[in-house]
């Protein structure tokens, strides 16, 4: 995909998501209905279109660059966890936990997922889904924690049952067995996955309509930017360029890393009592500026 290209994919983002935020604006788009939304998202259309990546393009060199991905993904989650710690030490409690959970947790579900599949076809959709393991794990267990106290066990049941989790299994199982499908159980497949990017933009673009913009002035939320959206990545392509790295599943990687603050945020924020108004601010200010660096970060991946 050229630099145009690239350009052109940010920009029919940016307007679904401000068709999500007008919508929000003019009460056409509820709290209660995008909350209805944001599960039909995760629990079907994500996995559709894991399911289906996995089915069409299941190969044993693919399969081995997914699990690098696997280890690798557990690498760059564990680098974010332990500078987490360092990074917000003279912030405020209630909103460092934001700040380490967000740091841990993009947006890379959401909004890395269709740039992804948008610039690297199905191979690198199949290689994200794969990240989706660890990153499952971690989201409901270490990032959790940064908001409550976590139960181990049931952080596991929460990642065995969780759909995406269980559409990688089940898109490696049909790959590698090259188990046969009806053709309209396939289409299904596609069409539902093909609704990943408007209804991830529309869902993103409501949520940063209850944003007020006089409260996007705090230094913070361009502190966490640029670890999130600029220092991340660059430690992770330096780091996985240095040990060769496959480089199909190093520049996934380093896109995934490279996404802003993932939208569940605010939403657990929200749940656990913690600062969901700084959460929302932190969504919105990272999400606006990633427009800008993750155009330049793909140009970068291509020189």
């Amino acid at each position: 995909m050229s630099g145009n290209l690239m350009f052109e994919l940010q920009l029919t983002m940016f307007i679904m998501l401000a068709i999500g935020f007008f919508c929000a604006k003019r009460g056409m788009f509820t709290k209660e209905g995008r909350e209805c939304l944001v599960s039909i998202f995760i629990n079907v259309m994500i996995p559709c279109s894991v399911v289906s990546a996995f089915y069409k393009n299941m190969t044993q060199d693919l399969l081995g660059k997914g699990g690098l991905m696997v280890l690798a993904f557990t690498a760059d989650l564990t680098f974010c966890w332990l500078i987490g710690k360092v990074l917000y030490i003279k912030i405020r409690s209630d909103e460092q936990g934001i700040l380490k959970y967000a740091t841990i947790i993009s947006n890379a579900q959401f909004m890395g997922f269709p740039i992804i599949q948008a610039i690297f076809g199905q191979e690198g959709l199949m290689l994200a889904s794969m990240a989706m393991i660890p990153s499952t794990i971690f989201t409901w267990t270490v990032a959790l924690a940064q908001f409550t106290s976590m139960d181990g066990k049931k952080g596991i049941k929460s990642v065995l049952k969780h759909p995406c989790f269980l559409a990688v299994v089940a898109g490696i199982l049909l790959g590698a067995l090259k188990i046969p499908l009806p053709s309209c159980m396939v289409d299904v497949l596609d069409r539902m996955g093909n609704c990943v990017m408007p209804i991830a933009m529309l869902i993103i673009g409501s949520i940063l309509a209850g944003v007020k913009a006089r409260s996007i002035l705090d230094w913070k939320l361009y502190y966490f930017s640029a670890i999130r959206l600029i220092g991340i990545p660059a430690v992770m392509y330096l780091f996985f360029t240095a040990v060769k790295l496959d480089p199909l599943v190093r520049n996934v990687l380093v896109v995934m890393a490279g996404t802003p603050a993932g939208t569940i945020t605010a939403m657990l924020a929200e749940e656990h009592g913690a600062n969901a108004e700084f959460a929302s601010q932190l969504i919105l200010v990272s999400t606006l500026l990633s427009m800008i660096t993750l155009p330049v970060l793909y140009t970068l991946l291509q020189l």
